[in-house]
């Protein structure tokens, strides 16, 4: 459309130049510029602009409608984080990236959607020999990469979900890791050639004979419990690929040609199958597999209830984690979970919900006499970053940035790790929020040019009498030349609806490389009201030092202030009559949202009430049955839940 975008220049943070170059190609004119982020490359279609900023691990949709002020639409993480190259599909609904990183992917993600983009598939050239893509281009359905020490390969992406390399062509004599080799590939000469520039090799001109795949799709399954199995390795013999099914237990793989082939299923705990299946050129075959267990699965029965009311407590994240499986469950509305096919094993058991104190048992061995668990969770709140319940990242940085993770350590040279090597003693689990997480020299993901903050979901002080804000930090700053001054800060925050509090400020002379342990009392603060939520900032200042912080074992302690104490009663639940006939009815304290499940848990009523009083609900449409009635306050963070009969 006559514009140029310059990407990856020395101006400012090196995002994008917008220039005019149809009006005098001599003197481009400048139009404008995006400069949140370095972009590395990038590519247009029409007013939208698809950029790869390296340094964050992420790539971007940019609306350039309006020339002079570029606007991000979307970002997400590559599989990587060192994201390299992108290219758009055709049809704009899929886009393909590269990480450049040794032993990285091409990975495909439906765009169709900028407010819920989805990775699709990931594609690796010779698996296990830690070879590094550095640019990818999209034509025909095809996506043509420079790989370098693996030279030039085409991937049938028509399925782009099941991506599956179909020609190949090595421009180098060297293997494994490293940055030379194979450059860049330009596949859309009229002749239909590609040329390819190898860094020491020079300049390759290649014919491809483009060619579909041989497509194989399925769904595994348990044997016992005809549920999906998910993690299940799905492997044609012959070839270095390998593909895994997914939660739903659904798996996509193929081959370049067509033919016999066996293909083996294999998974922990489970018989390891091989079947034999004739693949065609170009279509997809479906295989399903119903998979055996090796020794008796355990059918294993969750309730989780509110330790105050005793009320069923919906939607809290379990996990079982063993050395060899680990399961991530919820609870359904009626605080239950009930899961199959569970390997018998010892296990740390993990729960979580925001609003709630988090418990976990450790090394609980489950088999058919102990696979019945009741937890109760206490109102108030706790986070030991087992699970994402929430927690908000925002940045300018250009790395380092607040990520959930089990940390990997970095040595700072002195004997001492920069980034941690581990997440706090003091709590269940390994994971903690970090800035930045990679391994190599603790340079290479720490906190550069700019800030970033990590603001937790809303906490709401009136439960508590003289709340405390306690949890873990790391703090690490240093130069490894010595040359440029300690002038970094971290810093704790807290946010309301209309006021900011700092609450402590830590200077870069903190230097111990240790957790440390950290507690406010929140009572001494005037607060405007009692909905806030933590902020915590670290800033990487002019001239940049080495920066690391992390942040674990997140709770607040105090007394819970029952409701007499408040002055306020809780949602009353004088639900009558029970059993219901035509309608029953329900009296309230606060204004409250009422939900209504039936025993499959599909939602019957779901309506606001903005006073409190007697209410009434129709019952004339329902079927005969039980049924779940949940209360929540919109004035006070409680929820209460009652069973009613409806006959």
């Amino acid at each position: 459309n006559g514009v140029a975008y310059i990407f990856g220049s020395d101006y400012s943070k090196g995002g994008a130049i917008l220039l005019d170059v149809a009006t005098n190609p001599m003197q481009p004119i400048e139009l404008g510029v995006f400069d949140e982020f370095y972009l590395h490359d990038g590519m247009v279609r029409g007013d939208t602009l698809w950029g790869s900023a390296i340094f964050n691990g992420f790539n971007l949709a940019i609306d350039v409608s309006q020339k002079l002020s570029p606007q991000i639409i979307s970002l997400w993480d590559t599989p990587d984080n060192f994201t390299h190259n992108c290219w758009i599909s055709d049809d704009n609904t899929t886009i393909f990236t590269t990480d450049e990183v040794n032993g990285a992917t091409v990975a495909s993600y439906d765009v169709s959607d900028l407010g819920d983009i989805e990775l699709l598939d990931t594609y690796r050239s010779n698996p296990g020999t830690s070879s590094a893509p550095h640019n990818t281009h999209f034509l025909n359905n095809y996506v043509i990469t420079s790989y370098y020490r693996d030279g030039l390969t085409v991937v049938d992406v028509q399925n782009p979900h099941n991506m599956i390399e179909v020609a190949n062509f090595d421009t180098s004599p060297l293997t494994g890791s490293g940055f030379d080799g194979c450059w860049g590939a330009y596949p859309w000469l009229p002749s239909g050639n590609v040329l390819a520039t190898d860094v020491d090799n020079g300049l390759f001109v290649l014919g491809v004979n483009y060619q579909r795949a041989s497509y194989l799709e399925g769904l595994v399954i348990d044997s016992v419990c005809n549920e999906p199995l998910e993690g299940v390795l799905v492997e044609i013999v012959g070839d270095v690929a390998s593909n895994y099914s997914n939660v739903q237990g659904e798996y996509a793989t193929g081959m370049a040609s067509s033919g016999l082939y066996v293909v083996r299923f294999s998974k922990f705990g489970y018989q390891t199958k091989e079947i034999e299946v004739n693949l065609t050129q170009g279509q997809t075959s479906f295989l399903n597999l119903s998979m055996q267990p090796v020794n008796e699965l355990v059918n294993v029965e969750f309730e989780v209830l509110n330790a105050i009311t005793n009320a069923p407590l919906p939607n809290v994240s379990v996990r079982l984690e063993s050395s060899d499986v680990s399961y991530t469950l919820t609870t359904d509305n009626q605080g239950q979970i009930n899961k199959c096919n569970v390997l018998e094993g010892l296990y740390d058991i993990y729960l979580s919900q925001w609003g709630f104190v988090g418990e976990c048992s450790l090394n609980v061995f489950i088999e058919s006499s102990n696979s019945e668990f009741d937890f109760q969770l206490n109102q108030g709140y706790s986070d030991n970053f087992n699970f994402d319940l929430g927690w908000d990242v925002d940045f300018t940085a250009s790395s380092g940035v607040w990520v959930r993770e089990k940390p990997i350590g970095t040595d700072n040279g002195a004997g001492s790790f920069s980034n941690p090597n581990s997440d706090s003693d003091q709590d269940c689990g390994d994971f903690a929020f970090i800035t930045g997480n990679k391994q190599g020299a603790p340079w290479e993901a720490d906190v550069d040019d700019g800030i970033t903050t990590l603001k937790s979901p809303i906490i709401n002080l009136s439960i508590y009498q003289n709340p405390v804000l306690e949890l873990d930090f790391w703090f690490h700053a240093f130069n490894v030349q010595n040359t440029s001054p300690l002038n970094d800060n971290l810093e704790f925050y807290l946010l309301s609806a209309s006021d900011t509090f700092l609450l402590s400020s830590f200077d870069s002379t903190f230097i111990d490389t240790l957790w440390q342990a950290y507690s406010f009392d929140l009572a001494n603060l005037t607060l405007p009201n009692t909905q806030v939520q933590l902020l915590v900032k670290i800033e990487d200042q002019d001239p940049g030092n080495i920066l690391e912080a992390g942040i674990d074992n997140f709770r607040v302690s105090g007394t819970i202030i029952s409701s007499n104490q408040k002055g306020l009663q809780m949602p009353i639940m004088n639900v009558f009559p029970n059993p219901a006939q035509d309608y029953f009815l329900v009296e309230l304290s606060d204004p409250s949202n009422i939900v209504v499940y039936d025993y499959r848990g599909k939602k019957v009523y779901d309506k606001e009430y903005p006073a409190s009083g007697l209410k009434q609900i129709s019952t004339n449409s329902w079927s005969k049955g039980i049924y779940l009635v949940k209360v929540r306050s919109t004035i006070l963070d409680y929820t209460e839940y009652i069973k009613i009969a409806v006959q």
